[in-house]
């Protein structure tokens, strides 16, 4: 309780969870709150104090407040928990504050050419949570924002490119195809391509060549402007020094013990041997099978190594050609996934749709 006008005949209750006193300014915290931190002053007295965003704190009387994880953000002071990214989007580090610090593959979806007041973006290729009032969910037309996206398996488009029908079309027909623009896969690190210019920390990555407003995107090479790469993962300079770092770019979660679909074209393991029990041979040799050639074969895991995949569209399963004169090629024995979610990254967002309407 605290009485801060002298001669009153009743004193008032402390806000919160705060301790007696003459004045509420004055008031001494119990015990802090969710989503504050206990800290004491040089007086010994215990100061509460709000936890920023991009941070929070789960439980009463915290030490410290936690940063979000990678895939996460919290846009309020004092949260408890933090908000996860839209599906298919991830933040390049921990840490983050707001919404747009989620980033993967998206896709505008509208339903005039020529009046896009209203608009539906989407993350991924299954029905949203939420539709809004009255708002039609068949469309005809769609503008790629990020990554590459598909329409009915149809021609794959990228970044400004628009999908326009005769027929409407509905979320659950367009397809965003996993192709190392917002993650990288380790055994093929070279086919990163995405454009991202943040480090680990958060801070942007210097330019290359030294020069203002010029290209400072991470990288794989091994060796740049004579500097080596700090490890197996996409690099670029810190600002300060110019010393090489890790652009916090998260490894690919493909699907690597079992496959998500029936065709398995996201499996991504390191199986070598067929159903019949042939050994695979490289995808890039020509003998003894002469090779075939696949569309975006990249985007399908195909690369300098024999291990199954399936990089043909219309082909039912995965597989893999063979070493022996006698079979050209032969299905792997990959299971279906059953008992976990397909996951794009390995920072937790599962590959299910989420939609943000505007």
């Amino acid at each position: 309780m605290f009485q801060e006008q002298e001669g009153s005949a009743q004193c008032e209750v402390c806000p919160d969870v705060k301790d007696d006193s003459k004045v509420p300014d004055q008031c001494k915290w119990k015990e802090c709150p969710m989503g504050y931190t206990k800290k004491q002053d040089i007086s010994g007295r215990t100061e509460c104090r709000i936890c920023p965003e991009g941070t929070y704190q789960p439980d009463e009387d915290g030490t410290h407040c936690l940063p979000c994880p990678q895939g996460f953000y919290s846009n309020r002071r004092g949260s408890v928990r933090c908000i996860k990214c839209p599906e298919n989007a991830w933040t390049p580090t921990s840490g983050m504050s707001s919404f747009f610090d989620c980033t993967g593959p998206s896709i505008q979806l509208f339903n005039d050419e020529e009046h896009q007041e209203r608009f539906v973006i989407a993350y991924g290729s299954s029905t949203p949570p939420a539709i809004p009032l009255g708002f039609k969910m068949e469309f005809k037309y769609a503008r790629v924002l990020s990554g590459k996206w598909s329409l009915n398996g149809g021609e794959r488009l990228g970044e400004g490119e628009l999908i326009k029908t005769e027929e409407v079309f509905r979320i659950e027909d367009l397809d965003t195809k996993i192709n190392n623009e917002f993650c990288y896969f380790p055994l093929d690190l070279n086919k990163f391509s995405g454009k991202i210019n943040k480090t680990r920390s958060g801070m942007y990555c210097a330019s290359w060549d030294g020069q203002p407003d010029t290209d400072n995107y991470c990288v794989t090479d091994k060796t740049k402007q004579g500097q080596e790469r700090p490890g197996n993962e996409p690099w670029c300079l810190e600002p300060e020094q110019r010393k090489p770092v890790s652009c916090g770019v998260p490894v690919c979660g493909w699907d690597t013990v079992c496959k998500s679909t029936e065709k398995g074209h996201e499996y991504r393991g390191s199986l070598t041997r067929t159903d019949l029990g042939y050994d695979c041979r490289n995808w890039k040799a020509d003998w003894p099978h002469p090779n075939a050639d696949y569309d975006n074969e990249a985007d399908f895991g195909v690369g300098e190594h024999s291990y199954c995949r399936n990089p043909d569209p219309g082909y039912p399963t995965i597989f893999c050609y063979t070493t022996n004169w006698l079979k050209r090629f032969d299905n792997c024995d990959v299971p279906l996934c059953t008992s976990q979610p397909r996951y794009i990254f390995k920072s937790g967002a599962k590959s299910k749709t989420s939609a943000s309407f505007v």
